[in-house]
């Protein structure tokens, strides 16, 4: 069921929660064509209908208690700080701000991005922020330190036609890999596996038609498919494209394990996994959202903390 709606001026581009791990309370950060970075917070209570929009209460009270102001132009993305004291956000006004989300102040406006900046993804470590544009690449930036970019790639990055309003890049879960995305080798469309501390690019995934425009790794840890009785461990990938198809890799193997096709009749946008792995929603400019779901052991089995953590 629908627990709460939430109203906003412009198009909501990007919804994201802020992490579970954090101390600072249950948060939702939007952006939006309004050039507003809005913050909510869920409070006890029941919720309130929203003038104008709907007709009975909401379940949940979700109450805005920022509205942070300083981009020109659309917000394309956010990302939040894995303690959730700070929030990136990304804007088509060729810039990238910094906030302290208590106080509701930027901590810093990156302008190094020579054109629209379409994506931003923090670090699981809190040692890196990753900018995306769209036509200069990645920037790499080591949190409290702003001044200069630490990392650049821009082999094959941003040079695939801009057909979408998002270039949403992901860490992996270990923090060691980054992927871009609105990558193109001729002739194919790609997205980029940046490794940490080089920031080169050390590996591409082939298999769309058209722009990728979002990456999201699973939250947990996988072993092998095919190799059980073993220590190693691999990750899962979703990406979305504009060619309206999703795709599943899992690390190791040579092929996607799912080609998502027929789904959606417009660019996909955003993919959000379920906190357990489970599966993950992927939505899409035509209005619609899907949920996948995996069977048992069908993605690999989930490692047990103490094997992630050693």
């Amino acid at each position: 069921r629908c627990l709460a709606t939430l109203a906003d001026t412009g198009s909501v581009n990007v919804v994201r929660f802020a992490p579970a791990t954090s101390r600072i309370g249950s948060l939702i950060a939007t952006g939006s064509d309004s050039r507003l970075v809005c913050i909510y917070e869920l409070r006890p209570g029941p919720g309130r209908a929203i003038f104008g929009v709907t007709d009975k209460p909401n379940v949940e009270n979700w109450t805005q208690v920022k509205q942070m102001h300083g981009h020109t132009n659309d917000i394309t993305d956010l990302a939040w700080s894995p303690d959730g004291r700070n929030l990136a956000s990304a804007s088509l006004d060729n810039l990238v701000i910094v906030w302290d989300v208590l106080s509701g102040q930027r901590v810093v406006t990156i302008d190094q991005h020579n054109g629209f900046v379409k994506g931003v993804a923090w670090d699981p470590f809190n040692q890196y922020l990753a900018t995306q544009g769209e036509q200069d690449g990645v920037y790499i930036w080591r949190v409290g330190e702003w001044e200069q970019p630490v990392g650049h790639c821009s082999d094959h990055i941003g040079s695939a036609h801009a057909v979408s309003l998002f270039a949403r890049l992901a860490w992996s879960p270990d923090g060691q890999t980054l992927v871009s995305t609105n990558g193109y080798n001729e002739p194919k469309h790609i997205a980029a596996f940046i490794k940490r501390h080089t920031w080169a690019n050390e590996l591409s995934l082939v298999g769309h038609a058209s722009p990728v425009v979002v990456a999201n790794f699973c939250p947990k840890f996988l072993k092998p498919r095919k190799s059980q009785n073993t220590d190693e461990l691999t990750t899962a990938l979703v990406l979305g494209s504009s060619d309206r198809k999703f795709t599943v890799w899992v690390r190791g193997e040579k092929v996607p394990l799912v080609s998502g096709t027929h789904f959606f009749s417009a660019s996909i946008t955003d993919v959000a996994w379920m906190p357990d792995g489970s599966g993950f929603f992927v939505c899409s400019y035509d209005g619609t959202i899907a949920c996948m779901r995996f069977d048992p052991g069908e993605l690999g089995h989930f490692a047990e903390q103490p094997m992630v953590d050693a």
